[in-house]
């Protein structure tokens, strides 16, 4: 999961969705990492405390929105991406469909689509 994130509220909104879904799907094998975009103060991943959250190189930001986050399949295929802050049960539905469960956490069954 990587997601690109500015000096905004939305992004740092989005950041604590982000620890908490590391949290929940770090033993499923789910990494997340986060590029800062702007005029980012150069203590602002210690401000922030990103914890276990991977820091990357701020390269030009995929869209034109922060934050933007992208799911990435081990093979570097985007799987799933949103532009501006994801919601969490988006995110954790996504999570649940394609590495299970969160640790812990009891299977969710869900019925089929209505036609």
């Amino acid at each position: 999961l990587v997601s690109h994130l500015g000096v905004n509220d939305s992004s740092r909104s989005q950041l604590v969705i982000l620890q908490s879904t590391l949290a929940q799907y770090g033993e499923n094998g789910l990494a997340v990492a986060v590029a800062l975009h702007g005029d980012v103060p150069g203590s602002l991943a210690w401000d922030w405390n990103l914890g276990g959250i991977r820091s990357l190189e701020a390269e030009p930001p995929p869209a034109s929105a922060l934050p933007t986050t992208l799911l990435v399949a081990p093979d570097g295929r985007v799987i799933r991406r949103w532009e501006g802050f994801v919601p969490p049960a988006d995110l954790g539905l996504t999570l649940r469909g394609l590495v299970g469960p969160p640790a812990g956490a009891a299977p969710v069954e869900l019925g089929p689509d209505a036609p």
